[in-house]
C-alpha cells in the first residue's frame, strides 16, 4: 500500500472533523423526521400533532438554513476527504453506511423540493397516505427505503461522527461516545428499521385501515397532477 503523505493526513483529518459536525448537526433533523414516521403507526393524531411542535423548529427561519447547510456541508466534505484506508472502507459497516449515503445523497434533495417547494403546505398524514393510496407501488417502497436509509446510515455513522468532532465536543465527549456505541448496536439499528417501516405501514393502510380525507386540498393537488401520468403507467389507484 502506497505511504500516505503528511498533507493527504492533514486533508483528511480536517474534512473528516468538517464531516463529522455536520453530521451531527444534520442527525437532529433526521432523527426527529424518523421518529416523526415512526410515530404515525399511532394513528393519523399523533403523527400532525408530532409534526406540527418539531416543525416550528427545523423550518424556523433562522434553523432551516442550518439544517440545509449542514446536509450540503456533510456532502461536500465527504468528496473532499482523501481516502487513506481502503481496507477500512471494506468491512459490511462500512459499506451499508456508504450505500445508504449514496442514496440519501440523491433522494433528501428530491424529498426536500417536494416537501417545501413543488407541494401545497403542510404536507400532513393523509397527504402522505393520499400519495400511498393512489399509487402504493411507487411511494410506499419510497417511503421504506428512504426511512430506513435515513435510519441505518444515521446510526451506524455516529461514533465515526462522534470521534471525528471530539474537538468540538469537549467534556461532552465520554458521553456522546457511550450514546454512539449503543445507538449503533445492531439491535438498536434494526429496532429502527422496524419502527419506521411500522410507520410507513400504517399511513399505507397495511396495518390498519382507516378513511382518507378526500376534501382535503392536497387530494385535489396530488390528483390534478399526478392522475394521468399514474393512469399511462398502470400505477394509479382510484
Amino acid at each position: 500500500m502506497a505511504r500516505v503523505s503528511d498533507d493527504e493526513m492533514k486533508r483528511a483529518r480536517f474534512w473528516g472533523g468538517v464531516q463529522g459536525a455536520s453530521a451531527l448537526v444534520f442527525s437532529g433533523y433526521l432523527a426527529t423526521h424518523l421518529v416523526n414516521t415512526a410515530v404515525a403507526s399511532l394513528g393519523p393524531e399523533s403523527y400532525d400533532g408530532y409534526m406540527r411542535v418539531v416543525r416550528r423548529v427545523y423550518q424556523h427561519p433562522a434553523v432551516e438554513p442550518v439544517v440545509f447547510g449542514s446536509f450540503l456541508v456533510h456532502l461536500a466534505a465527504g468528496t473532499m476527504k482523501p481516502a487513506i484506508s481502503a481496507a477500512a472502507a471494506a468491512t459490511p459497516r462500512r459499506r451499508l453506511h456508504a450505500y445508504t449515503g449514496y442514496f440519501l445523497s440523491v433522494f433528501v434533495f428530491l424529498h426536500s423540493f417536494a416537501t417545501r417547494v413543488s407541494l401545497p403546505p403542510p404536507l400532513s398524514f393523509n397527504g402522505i397516505a393520499t400519495t400511498m393510496y393512489h399509487l402504493p407501488s411507487l411511494f410506499i417502497p419510497y417511503y421504506l427505503l428512504l426511512g430506513a436509509a435515513g435510519a441505518v446510515h444515521m446510526l451506524l455513522g455516529f461514533p465515526k461522527a462522534v470521534e471525528q468532532s471530539r474537538a468540538l465536543l469537549g467534556p461532552a465527549l465520554s458521553s456522546a461516545r457511550a450514546v454512539g456505541r449503543v445507538a449503533s448496536h445492531w439491535l438498536v439499528v434494526t429496532a429502527a428499521v422496524v419502527a419506521v417501516g411500522l410507520g410507513v405501514a400504517s399511513m399505507g393502510r397495511l396495518v390498519y385501515p382507516y378513511e382518507v380525507d378526500r376534501s382535503e386540498a392536497f387530494r385535489t393537488f396530488f390528483e390534478e397532477q399526478y392522475r394521468e401520468i399514474g393512469l399511462s403507467c398502470g400505477l394509479w389507484r382510484n
